[in-house]
Formats: structure tokens, C-alpha cells, sequence
């Protein structure tokens, strides 16, 4: 019985402290689970749309991605 009393009134402030966090923390992520919106976009999972290089995405994923993509080569012509 002195262990458990012990337990709770020993650094008892931190241990407040961490509980009002735990709880702000639990009512944040039921606040938001409880939303209109349920489902979770996982990405490379819908339908591309038709963009500039004939890839997907939006007109600002491609102005990110152009630097990465290279250039189309050059068709080889016959010697």
C-alpha cells in the first residue's frame, strides 16, 4: 500500500503535466477521426490525369517535377 501512494504523490506535477498533454493529444486525433471525411489518400492509387508529358498530376506537380524528368531523346537517324 505505501508503493502505490508513494507512486502517485512522488514528482506528482510532471506526471499532471503528461496526463493534461495525453488527454489534449486523444481529444485532437477523436476530434478529427470523428469528421465527414473517412477515407485516407494513399498516393499512386487513383486514375492519372492527363498532364503536358502525357503523365499524371496537376499542373503544379509537373512544374515540380519537370527538373526531374529528363528530356525526350532524339529519334536515331539512319547512317
Amino acid at each position: 500500500m505505501e508503493g502505490i501512494k508513494r507512486f502517485f504523490t512522488e514528482n506528482w506535477k510532471p506526471k499532471l503535466i503528461s496526463l493534461g498533454i495525453s488527454i489534449a493529444f486523444w481529444y485532437l486525433v477523436t476530434d478529427h477521426l470523428d469528421g465527414d471525411r473517412r477515407e485516407i489518400p494513399v498516393p499512386g492509387t487513383s486514375a492519372p490525369s492527363p498532364g503536358p508529358r502525357g503523365g499524371g498530376g496537376s499542373a503544379l506537380e509537373q512544374n515540380l517535377l519537370n527538373p526531374l524528368i529528363p528530356p525526350s531523346l532524339p529519334t536515331p537517324l539512319p547512317i
